[in-house]
């Protein structure tokens, strides 16, 4: 039973150990924000947002002197 024991604190030591010496570029990648060209503008967002509702029935039929509804729900879109 010892030896099951010394060969599992090996094969830890050892995933320890490789886990430690990873190529940081990867993982340095992997934390960096896309670039600006990856983003959306405003008005795409806005278009898409527009459609999405169009075509899911969330247009604003509501006309009770409620400001901004629609901008309220653009913001949680």
């Amino acid at each position: 039973m010892a030896s099951s024991s010394k060969i599992l604190s090996l094969l830890l030591l050892y995933v320890v150990v490789s886990l430690a010496s990873g190529d940081e570029s990867t993982i340095n990648n992997h934390l960096q924000l896309p670039s600006d060209s990856w983003w959306r503008t405003d008005e795409e967002v806005r278009s898409i947002y527009l459609q999405w509702s169009a075509e899911h029935g969330k247009t604003n039929n509501n006309n009770n002197g409620i400001i901004n509804q629609e901008d309220k729900r653009f913001n949680i879109f």
